[in-house]
């Protein structure tokens, strides 16, 4: 017993030294941001972390989490020093599922925020849960609607109805849905003391920082000045905000996501039939990245997202595109085709 003992005092004198050493390469990271900062120049710098991995050898996996650690260092000294200045504002966040509970999170330190979920949900001490949605319209400015993708256009509606029967003070409201169609038809009647845009973040709430993540805007047609104040919001925490017609983004969405999330149900459905354990003995390296896509992206969507996603028309349309590729106008397997193919790719 004494033996290990004194083994593990030697760990704990390493474990100080190892603590020590990261005080102070963490306070060089500190001048680094500070240049970076004064130099215009971005967080990432990916031929540097590749170079510092090269070195480590086995210790490869602990060193990536001190890059890690590092980014989000990095972007959380930028991101304090660009939110000087930020006027708190009233919000409401309607829906506390992955999304809604990550718009909480960024803006809790800034933004005085209230939630409403018809689930029970907690919070931090910091954001009050309200009762109701009419609590939750009453003391908000803004208002995010983060439900489920079949759920928003009810939510919408009932947002709209409260606040042309109870509410004369200006709103802004917006949400997040991947599928615009229905919420812009709904957000297109909002009365005029309500200023309303749509926006699709193109991340998920596993992000571990915000600087130069994506996020379209979807003005409303004849009110696309009233999309300023929901960018002028969000702009501060890094996003890369850009605009984008209804149209071209429904289409854009059928391609990047509704046609890679039917490929993968169609291929989970088909391993399943064929013994999904049996299969996987004989699975590359292409297999390995397709099951992770599905397992880890696909699969952690709620059920009712993926269908309503795949079963959109656009979607449908998209699909039928491809099968009408495959079957009239030529042998996609054709040599000749795939070359060419890989060409205009590249």
């Amino acid at each position: 017993m004494d033996e290990i003992y004194g083994l593990r005092k030697k760990i704990d004198i390493v474990d100080r030294e190892i603590n020590k050493l990261l005080d102070i390469r963490m306070a060089t990271v500190r001048e680094i941001v500070e240049y970076k900062k004064k130099h215009d120049k971005v967080i990432r710098d990916l031929p540097r972390e590749k170079e510092i991995l090269d070195k480590v050898g086995k210790y490869r996996d602990i060193f990536r989490e001190i890059i890690r650690f590092s980014i989000k260092y990095q972007n959380e000294f930028l991101m304090a020093d660009r939110n000087k200045g930020i006027t708190s504002k009233k919000i409401g966040i309607v829906g506390y599922g992955k999304m809604g509970r990550l718009f909480s999170e960024i803006l809790e330190a800034d933004h005085e925020i209230s939630v409403f979920d018809i689930r029970e949900i907690e919070t931090s001490s910091k954001i009050k849960v309200c009762k109701n949605l009419n609590e939750l319209i009453k003391n908000a400015e803004y208002i995010l609607v983060a439900t489920p993708l079949n759920k928003t256009p009810i939510v919408l509606e009932e947002i709209k109805n409260e606040i042309i029967e109870n509410s004369s003070q200006e709103k802004i409201v917006f949400d997040i849905a991947t599928l615009k169609d229905k919420v812009i038809s709904i957000l297109k009647k909002y009365p005029s003391n309500t200023k309303v845009c749509s926006i699709h973040p193109l991340f998920g709430n596993d992000i571990q920082f915000t600087e130069d993540k994506n996020i379209i805007v979807i003005p409303i047609e004849n009110r696309e000045k009233e999309c300023e104040k929901v960018i002028k919001l969000l702009k501060p925490y890094g996003f890369n905000m850009f605009m984008s017609s209804r149209e071209i983004h429904n289409m854009a969405i059928s391609y990047t996501i509704g046609i890679p999330y039917f490929i993968a149900v169609t291929y989970s459905e088909a391993l399943i039939r064929k013994n999904i354990r049996e299969i996987s003995k004989y699975g590359g390296i292409s297999y390995q990245y397709f099951v992770n896509y599905l397992e880890n992206i696909v699969l952690k969507d709620e059920p009712d997202f993926i269908a309503e996603l795949i079963n959109n028309k656009l979607v449908e349309e998209a699909i039928k595109e491809m099968i009408e590729i495959m079957d009239n106008r030529y042998n996609i397997f054709d040599i000749s085709h795939l070359t060419d193919l890989k060409n205009k790719w590249i």
